[in-house]
């Protein structure tokens, strides 16, 4: 009742005979609690194996023998057919429990390997996204949420901004949408929010990881990885995944900054937004993906927007960051809300690209 929200909380579960299946328990806004067990699907069967589902995610690689076209609409067709079974497994069933009005959001706790799978790309029967009908947000756990919920919100004021770094890796340094993603944020601050930008040789990680505590607002964009060979040689024990590529210091002469150190600092920012490759992915676990994301939540940043797969370094990517930021700073609608409007924007340059809008999701407080 206090966040506004319907919760639907998903996990795996065993059945009678060794069976495994889906329950869902929703909550609803005035307090109401219901359970639905889903129907089957091949979601159990990828709960297996669910790695390797997303080794090339979001599409399964067809016949290497087909030509370039005949791939590219094969892994379109391929990928429209999964989300249509997505939304007939896990949102149909549960429908008539949640919001009927556009602007009221749900908050979903995923389990296991469903915290990577894209909600708000979900199409039902008739062709209509599930982010069309509500504001989605995320969280791991309703405890996480409300540990969040009982953090300080005691902010600091500073907006940081960082970009398009000069990584020691030079194919890494072309980010050219990016520069034009923060001067759209600039022009929309209101005059009293201060802000600080940095990019290329400025953007050094020992810089980033001095600035961030200091920071209420927090725009990353840059290039980031998951389950890199060279990170997991590096710290195999680490509880966290990923990291992103910044310029070297003294300290990381490979310009990488580790989700593990983030979640070691102390952050009182109330948005963090990572506009980079991948940023939502990590170590799938019960609680959900234990990676940059994570590692922000764990750091004390209530909220986290970050990318399901490649952020493409497009115009549309800018126009969705933009009014985000519209509708967050300047309309003053919550972040689930302001991000559904940022996503049916991007959904304006062609509702089949689901790569291209479908590419951020929104966890923590909304």
């Amino acid at each position: 009742q206090k966040l506004k929200t319907t919760f639907i909380i998903y996990s795996f579960s065993s059945l009678e005979n060794n069976k495994k299946g889906i329950g869902a328990w929703i909550i609803s806004v005035e307090g109401k609690i219901n359970w639905q067990l889903l129907p089957s699907s091949h979601l159990l069967e990828e709960l297996e194996d669910s790695n390797k589902l997303f080794d090339s995610y979001p599409y399964k690689i067809p016949s290497s023998s087909l030509s370039l076209i005949d791939r590219a609409s094969t892994l379109k067709l391929e990928f429209q057919e999964r989300l249509k079974e997505w939304y007939k497994t896990l949102i149909f069933p549960i429908e008539k429990f949640l919001p009927t009005h556009p602007s009221q959001s749900i908050t979903i706790i995923p389990d296991k390997f469903l915290s990577q799978i894209p909600f708000a790309c979900f199409e039902d029967e008739n062709g209509k996204y599930l982010i069309e009908k509500h504001p989605i947000s995320f969280a791991p756990s309703l405890t996480v949420l409300q540990l969040l919920d009982q953090s300080s919100k005691i902010f600091p004021q500073n907006f940081l901004l960082a970009y398009n770094p000069k990584t020691p890796n030079l194919k890494d340094n072309n980010l050219k949408k990016t520069k034009t993603e923060v001067e759209e944020i600039v022009r929309l601050l209101p005059k009293p929010i201060p802000h600080k930008i940095l990019t290329e040789d400025a953007l050094k990680v020992g810089v980033i990881l001095e600035e961030m505590p200091h920071a209420r607002w927090i725009q990353l964009a840059c290039h980031g990885m998951v389950g890199d060979k060279l990170e997991e040689k590096l710290d195999p024990d680490s509880v966290f995944q990923g990291f992103f590529k910044l310029t070297a210091d003294e300290k990381h002469p490979n310009g990488y900054l580790y989700a593990r150190e983030i979640a070691s600092i102390a952050l009182k920012a109330e948005l963090v937004f990572l506009s980079s490759c991948h940023s939502g992915r990590g170590k799938l676990q019960q609680e959900g993906t234990i990676g940059p994301n994570w590692a922000f939540l764990a750091a004390g940043a209530l909220s986290t927007i970050a990318a399901y797969w490649p952020v493409p370094d497009h115009d549309t990517t800018v126009k969705m960051v933009k009014i985000f930021y519209e509708f967050l700073m300047i309309e003053k609608l919550n972040k689930a809300q302001a991000l559904q409007k940022a996503i049916l924007a991007g959904m304006e340059d062609g509702r089949e690209n689901y790569r291209q809008w479908g590419v951020f999701f929104l966890s923590g407080l909304i």
